[in-house]
């Protein structure tokens, strides 16, 4: 309902973000109460659930899309526990937070940037604060191959999402070494895909800041 009042191509991104994502694993992942931060929120899909299912947290969602976060403010109304904001990480004031989600993100990014990116991230959790991070399950030849075609649709054709440089479709080696090299403790688990075959499996990495 939050997307009722956008226009067609906006309602079609947000009902495909819904059919493609475990919304109620990525909730459990992030505490009830306190400072939730998303980022490349997008249209606002998974920001507006967390806000919804839990009105203790105040979330904040950000993107370098001007389109998206026009969007996303669409469906705030008088709600007083989320906001949006264009930007990246590194333009946000200094400030720690509870959690923090990056939902389809991180391979957006080459691997200098997703290193800096989840770096800073760390940085930014409160000590046992939580950081969920939601990805294709890749391990897959055939949903790579997908991905890579879907993806570049999405970013060189359609113009719907941005990244700098080659896709970073990782495996499970390269998340171990790049959760643990930016100083946080996770645990993985496989989610099979919502919405088959339109969804594709997921991994979900729930990434503590040690105390």
């Amino acid at each position: 309902m939050l997307y009722r009042r956008a226009d067609f191509l906006t309602r079609l991104r947000a009902r495909l973000r819904i059919l493609n994502l475990p919304l109620e694993e990525i909730d459990r992942g992030v505490p009830p109460a306190g400072t939730i931060l998303e980022i490349g929120c997008g249209d606002g899909v998974v920001a507006n659930y967390l806000a919804l299912a839990a009105p203790a947290r105040r979330v904040l969602g950000i993107d370098i899309s001007e389109v998206c976060i026009a969007s996303a403010l669409s469906t705030v109304g008088g709600r007083d526990n989320i906001a949006f904001s264009v930007g990246r990480l590194r333009d946000l004031p200094p400030a720690s937070c509870e959690g923090i989600v990056l939902s389809d993100v991180l391979y957006l990014m080459g691997e200098a940037e997703g290193r800096e990116t989840l770096a800073a991230c760390a940085a930014r959790l409160a000590p046992g604060g939580s950081c969920v991070i939601k990805t294709v399950d890749f391990s897959s030849r055939r949903t790579l191959l997908r991905a890579r075609i879907q993806e570049r649709i999405m970013r060189d054709v359609l113009r719907l999402t941005r990244g700098s440089g080659r896709f970073a479709f990782r495996g499970r080696g390269d998340w171990d070494a790049l959760i643990r090299g930016a100083g946080l403790e996770y645990s993985m688990r496989r989610v099979p895909a919502t919405a088959p075959p339109l969804a594709k499996p997921s991994w979900i990495f729930l990434c503590r800041r040690p105390r």
